[in-house]
């Protein structure tokens, strides 16, 4: 069943091609289906479980929060249903231990312990949005743009010329984040890992230390009993299996019958928040830029004086008080339905935004502010579907190259600006 990796084939793990190509091959021929058939993919088809439902993307409430707890009194954060399962599948596996089901004494499944489990969205985001923000600063005061910034007008216009660009690769949204392959599969509570110390980018220690061990199907079998699957892609990881059986006998024990009302009663809807998020990114990133501006003098030529000295800058920073009186909740929305149409990248012009946004400010007018952002998110996600139907009805090369020119056209003449 396996085959061991040819020496050229590892002449650089650090390639892209070696990390596409070598966990392909794991993938085909290490951890086949038909040999353990009760796997999750994390790689592909399931980047958003746990944090997606019916075109929503969620979060869980702290109230559903439990720990796991270790033999060395070692604590992670879990959905508390999760940890009751795992739990009983490692007081199990003790047991299974013990009456000498295992091949091997020494196995890494002897005592199941976790590594690591929940992440907590709102601190894996801030630590992206400071990334986000270091390069934001490293291209705007490395260029002209920041001698001219002397208000918060001329910061916001250049604020838009850098997502314009970012969201070309990478979304800027919280629920954008939460959407991405930026975000981990742990803040979905999902997921235990059982090891901190391998690579998902080193196939041949995935087979190594987990899939030749001779118990590995046995553990797979077992984890499956208490409602686990195996990550195919980190076969270190188990990750609830939310329609086992099992497993909606583990959250009934929580009031929560079924799915709607898993996600219903213990989930946020990330972007309900987005607005709030967005403002507090901006007046982040506008404070943080006065302070930077305050460390740098700037000389400047005075009028009728002959002498050039230093002049420091007078700037501001800006409460979110202040923020609310002069960018209303319309202003807001505008830019929550900016910055989705950028980093979905569907291709609509400034007519089509403009018409959506009529839309908007209707629906906050008259029924609520999180119906509007439903909307927008609704919008979308429609948006989205229309572009892959676009592209799955092709019947030609000369229809593909008609839609890239029409999208070429919009991007170059119908560019959508705020």
């Amino acid at each position: 069943m396996k085959k061991k990796f040819q020496s050229s084939f590892i002449d650089n793990k650090t390639d892209l091609l070696y990390t596409y190509t070598s966990n392909k091959y794991f993938e085909n021929f290490i951890f086949q289906k038909e040999y353990f058939p009760y796997q999750f993919d994390s790689w592909k088809d399931k980047i958003n479980y746990g944090v997606s439902y019916k075109n929503y993307f969620i979060y869980p409430k702290n109230s559903i929060r439990g720990l796991i707890k270790n033999d060395n009194s070692q604590t992670f954060s879990s959905l508390i249903f999760v940890a009751d399962a795992f739990r009983d599948l490692k007081s199990y596996y003790k047991q299974f231990a013990r009456s000498s089901k295992l091949s091997n004494a020494a196995s890494i499944y002897s005592n199941l312990e976790a590594k690591s489990a929940l992440k907590d969205l709102n601190e894996e985001y801030i630590k992206y949005i400071n990334i986000l923000y270091s390069v934001f600063l490293e291209i705007f005061t490395t260029s002209f743009k920041f001698k001219e910034l002397n208000s918060f007008e001329i910061f916001f216009k250049h604020f838009i010329e850098f997502t314009r660009t970012l969201t070309k690769y990478t979304p800027f949204t919280r629920s954008g984040f939460l959407s991405s392959n930026k975000c981990d599969l742990a803040v979905s509570g999902l997921s235990i890992s059982l090891d901190d110390s391998l690579s998902f980018f080193d196939p041949d220690a995935k087979e190594r230390s987990y899939v030749s061990d001779p118990d590995f199907e046995a553990f797979v079998n077992n984890a499956k009993r208490f409602g686990f699957y195996v990550d195919r892609n980190i076969p270190w990881r188990i990750v609830a299996d939310l329609e086992s059986p099992v497993m909606k006998d583990y959250y009934r024990r929580y009031s929560a019958n079924s799915l709607d009302e898993l996600f219903n009663k213990y989930y946020f809807v990330a972007h309900y928040s987005d607005l709030e998020t967005n403002k507090n990114i901006l007046l982040s990133f506008w404070n943080k830029l006065t302070e930077e501006k305050k460390r740098t003098n700037i000389t400047k030529d005075i009028i009728n004086c002959k002498n050039v000295f230093a002049e420091s800058t007078t700037l501001k920073p800006i409460t979110v008080e202040n923020f609310d009186l002069i960018y209303d909740i319309n202003w807001q929305l505008r830019l929550q339905l900016f910055l989705k149409v950028l980093e979905s990248r569907v291709f609509i012009s400034q007519k089509t935004f403009e018409n959506l946004y009529l839309e908007v400010i209707k629906i906050n007018k008259y029924y609520n502010t999180n119906s509007a952002l439903d909307f927008i998110n609704d919008k979308i996600f429609d948006l989205k579907n229309l572009e892959k139907q676009k592209t799955s009805d092709l019947t030609s090369e000369d229809h593909l190259a008609k839609i890239a020119a029409n999208n070429n056209r919009l991007l170059q003449s119908d560019l959508i600006v705020f």
